[in-house]
């Protein structure tokens, strides 16, 4: 509970839908225009926002953990 914060049943109560990355297919987006992103995960992130920007009823939310030093 504490590490997810229940954030799903939070967005739920506000009527929001929430679509984790992983449940999109991303395999057609170009990243040509990033030639030099080389980290598997930013490459996917990207993918993502360019998805949502094409897409005029989606609004992106980046959740992470950082905790360097904690």
């Amino acid at each position: 509970e504490r590490l997810n914060l229940q954030l799903g049943r939070q967005f739920a109560r506000l009527g929001i839908r929430a679509l984790p990355m992983d449940f999109l297919r991303l395999d057609e987006e170009d990243l040509s225009d990033f030639p030099r992103m080389y980290w598997g995960l930013g490459a996917r992130v990207l993918r993502v926002a360019k998805r949502i920007a094409r897409t005029p009823s989606w609004y992106g939310v980046h959740l992470t953990n950082f905790s360097c030093g904690a």
